[in-house]
């Protein structure tokens, strides 16, 4: 039996990051994901396998890549991305 994992990150990029989160406990409760990032930003989440209430929140400016990876058989409550994008050139 794997590990029970309650984590919140928050990761604030700034220009050419590359952000990876990697939560691979088999249950995943309360796994909150936040990225403010600007200026070809890559975000990365990957959950593992059994996840309730998990979310990944978004917010981006300039040109970002966004790739979302949500690898478990079993997601409870809502597995859900939310994106705010803004292309405006600086």
């Amino acid at each position: 039996m794997g590990n029970t994992n309650e984590v919140t990150s928050s990761m604030l990029g700034d220009s050419n990051n590359t952000n990876f989160v990697s939560q691979t406990g088999d249950i995943n409760f309360t796994e909150t994901v936040n990225f403010n990032s600007s200026l070809n930003s890559t975000n990365i989440v990957q959950i593992g396998t059994d996840n309730q209430s998990a979310a990944s929140h978004f917010n981006n400016s300039n040109n970002n890549s966004i790739f979302i990876s949500q690898d478990g058989s079993q997601n409870i409550g809502s597995a859900s991305a939310s994106l705010n994008t803004n292309n405006t050139p600086p």
